[in-house]
Order: structure tokens, then C-alpha cells, then sequence
């Protein structure tokens, strides 16, 4: 049986520019530890392109499969991590769109 997905989407109008919040926004390792990523090892870069990640979250061993950021300056950043047991998450895909308000 195929795993349901889920998309999630947000959006934020904010009194800046995609300039004033690029240096922001694209700081990913600011970013995760933000949002609770635990720190992590990660490998060299594998054959397919990604990073093996080991951690521990909340004492249990955590590991996913990290594939490189994909960006445009100043407009979008994205990035996906494929999950391993035990975590009920298998696959992971975020992507982060700047776009200037009119006016």
C-alpha cells in the first residue's frame, strides 16, 4: 500500500524584499536548527548524489539521505531528505518561494 502524502503550504506577506530576506532565509543550517533539526554527521557525497545523515533525536538513532539544495538567488531554495526507520516520515520536500509584493 502506497504511503498517503501530505502537502503543507504556507504563505507570509512580509515587509521586506526577497533581497533583505535572501541572507536570511538561504542560511539553511540557521534554518534548521530554527525548526529542531538535531546536529548531524554527514558523509562524503554519495554516488546518487546525496549525504548519509546519522543524528539522535530525543536519544533515538536518526538517519536520512540528504540530496543537494537546488536554488535560484534570491527567488526559491529547495531541498529534499529521504527518511530511515524508525522514522514514520519517508521522504521530505521543502521549498522556500520569494515573491515581491506589488506596489
Amino acid at each position: 500500500m502506497a504511503m498517503p502524502r501530505i502537502k503543507l503550504t504556507a504563505t507570509l506577506d512580509l515587509d521586506a524584499t526577497p533581497a533583505q530576506l535572501w541572507p536570511l532565509l538561504s542560511d539553511t543550517g540557521r534554518i534548521d536548527r530554527a525548526i529542531g533539526i538535531p546536529a548531524f554527521e554527514r558523509s562524503e557525497l554519495q554516488n546518487d548524489l546525496s549525504f548519509a545523515v546519522d543524528s539522535h533525536y530525543m536519544g533515538v538513532p536518526v538517519a536520512w539521505n540528504e540530496y543537494p539544495y537546488e536554488w535560484v538567488f534570491e527567488q526559491w531554495y529547495q531541498v529534499e531528505r529521504s527518511f530511515h526507520a524508525p522514522l514514520p516520515v519517508k521522504r521530505l520536500a521543502t521549498r522556500t518561494t520569494l515573491t515581491p509584493l506589488p506596489g
